[in-house]
């Protein structure tokens, strides 16, 4: 009895090691392609890999005999593609990272074909040969996995069988088997499906539940079955929902065509059902793309706060058929938009229909980007409300932007109510920056700057912008009550106007810098222009910059004061006012002007260089045709 007990503890002591670390046992036909699967666990961190071995300890087998491996929801699936010159037997390890998950052999059998007759006394087995005509049974694309799975165990079920004592039953058991393999071809082709379209997919309500799915045109692509998953809605484009409350999930990586989600180009009568698609796309999460082609929309193409947005539109076209916004995302949202064109199809003046309305979520880095997006209409006497509206720009980098009005030829005597770009918040919002926006053709303000909130706007960095043919060019203002708080921190470099009445405003702003900048008025006999008004601001820097007058009427240059200007310097100003402005200064310091300094002040035309009502202020030199005064 002793000694039993100790062959026992030693049997289990030598049999532990082999316990732990062969998880599994795969089997498969030599020269066929093999694929099994293993679940990885969520919380194991790290890459899966599967590798192969000669033996436990031993080197790795050829490169070109190596496993490839897939992840799909919680499995990942392994494939042995070249299996015919593999050996016998595989030492196969599976890890995440740097730590070994399973472990195992794969063990390969070489088939033969079973005789047709009976009466030998050799074994007889049914090979893979036997159910090659799988695939054309299902007269589509099999999925490796389903069909490697259900066609071994098939033939494993029917090697069991086969003995040297029962030749007999095993040929009868092999012609069996041919409406075993017709059977099991319609149990493949449940589990990988070909659909036509995506409603023929949506109406699936079987028993009998793929594994896969591939569906055919537009919209089309290969969906897996997410077992786990109760809740996601289907989006038409990503996520596929069945009668049967299935849901399947889109397998290809990267970026997605809105045309996924059911976007139709180039269809009138699409419109609203474009829309729709638009709202699912970007519902999705996922990183889209378009082509360079022209989509109808009606209605407002929203998302739910907190969306990140993802859009690269390749040059595509959105035209806007109804009287609303088009993009309305004053949620808030994050993310990116890029190489989009939008056009109003429909006069919206007045409407205040906007092309682009987006607010910034709180607290993203960074903010939303908005690049090479274009604000256009399709002709005639058709215009937007409103270009681009962008709220709460936290960290928001507006870069190659182009609004474009419908032009004074078509204003004709109407009042212009157009604005290209507005600005403004709900909160604190700071470090917005906008580059290369460009506002063209006729309109009331180009750039339209409001900040009504304590705190607001803050640290706005602009340059290399463009406004010509509006009324007013930058219009940049806090209305937040100024005994409470200013805003602060505003640099606005290398920019350019060209409008009728006034290029810049600056009203109750602090430690601003405008620098590098050309100012041009179109005054005429019935119309005042004024280059700059610095209003209620303080530690404002303007320097380097040049203001024209292009008309025949009268125009000032500067005009600093308001509720009251301390601390400003005005250095390196060139002042052209024309032959109208003969009764008028280039520079007036009103009563309210304190404490400012004035340096190298150049002007043509005017009545005189510099009118200073305030006190404190300090008049360095002054030119007059490049004569000093």
């Amino acid at each position: 009895m002793r000694n039993r007990v100790h062959y026992l503890i030693l049997f289990l002591l030598l049999s532990l090691p082999a316990l732990a670390q062969e998880n599994f046992s795969w089997s498969g036909i030599a020269g066929t392609i093999i694929e099994k699967n293993v679940t990885i666990n969520d919380a194991w961190t790290g890459t899966p890999t599967a590798q192969a071995y000669y033996r436990p300890g031993g080197s790795l087998i050829p490169t070109s005999q190596q496993p490839v491996v897939t992840k799909i929801a919680d499995k990942l699936y392994v494939r042995f593609n070249a299996t015919k010159s593999m050996a016998e037997r595989t030492y196969i390890v599976i890890s995440t990272g740097a730590t070994v998950r399973y472990t195992g052999y794969l063990t390969l059998t070489i088939g033969t074909i079973p005789p047709t007759t009976g009466g030998g006394t050799g074994t007889g087995t049914v090979t893979v040969a036997g159910v090659q005509g799988l695939s054309g049974a299902l007269n589509e694309r099999v999925a490796v996995t389903a069909y490697q799975q259900d066609r071994d165990q098939l033939v494993n079920l029917i090697n069991q069988r086969a003995t040297a004592q029962q030749v007999n039953a095993i040929q009868q058991t092999a012609t069996s088997a041919i409406s075993r393999v017709s059977s099991l071809s319609g149990v493949l082709a449940a589990r990988v499906q070909t659909k036509t379209t995506i409603r023929a997919m949506n109406a699936i309500n079987t028993p009998m539940t793929p594994d896969v799915i591939d569906v055919k045109g537009v919209g089309g692509g290969t969906y897996y079955l997410d077992p786990a998953d109760t809740s996601t809605p289907d989006n038409t484009g990503t996520v596929l929902v069945t009668a049967n409350g299935l849901r399947y999930k889109l397998m290809q990586a990267g970026p997605v065509s809105i045309e996924q989600f059911g976007v139709t180009y180039n269809d009138f009568g699409k419109a609203s059902a474009n829309t729709a698609a638009l709202i699912r796309a970007l519902a999705s999460g996922r990183e889209l793309t378009a082509q360079a082609s022209k989509v109808y929309t009606a209605g407002s193409v929203t998302a739910v706060t907190g969306t990140t947005i993802r859009f690269n539109g390749n040059g595509v076209i959105f035209e806007h058929i109804t009287q609303n916004d088009l993009f309305n995302f004053a949620n808030g949202v994050s993310g990116s938009i890029q190489n989009v064109n939008i056009n109003a199809g429909i006069n919206m003046t007045g409407l205040d229909a906007v092309a682009l309305r987006i607010k910034c979520q709180p607290g993203r880095q960074p903010g939303i980007v908005l690049r090479d997006v274009k604000v256009s209409r399709a002709g005639g006497d058709i215009e937007w409300g409103k270009g681009i509206i962008i709220i709460d720009p936290d960290n928001a980098v507006v870069s190659d932007v182009t609004i474009d009005g419908r032009g004074d030829a078509s204003l004709g005597s109407t009042v212009p109510t157009f604005n290209g770009l507005e600005v403004t918040c709900t909160r604190a919002a700071v470090s917005g920056v906008f580059r290369n926006v460009k506002v063209y053709s006729g309109g009331l303000y180009g750039v339209f700057v409001r900040s009504p909130t304590i705190a607001g706007l803050e640290g706005m960095k602009w340059t290399e912008c463009d406004v010509v043919g509006m009324d007013y060019g930058y219009d940049i203002e806090s209305t937040a009550d100024f005994n409470v708080y200013i805003p602060t921190q505003l640099t606005f470099v290398n920019n350019h106007a060209e409008v009728k009445k006034r290029p810049f405003r600056l009203r109750n702003f602090i430690q601003a810098t405008i620098s590098n900048c050309l100012f041009y008025v179109l005054a005429t006999p019935s119309r005042l222009g004024t280059g700059m008004e610095l209003l209620n601001t303080s530690q404002v820097n303007v320097q380097s910059t040049g203001l024209y007058n292009t008309g025949n009427g009268p125009m000032y240059g500067i005009i600093v004061g308001g509720e009251g200007t301390i601390d400003g310097t005005l250095r390196d100003i060139t002042i052209s006012q024309g032959t109208g402005s003969s009764s008028n200064a280039a520079i007036i310091l009103f009563p309210t002007a304190n404490k400012c300094f004035l340096d190298n002040i150049r002007r043509t035309g005017g009545s005189s260089t510099v009118v200073n009502q305030g006190s404190n202020n300090v008049i360095g030199r002054t030119f007059n045709a490049g004569i000093l005064e």
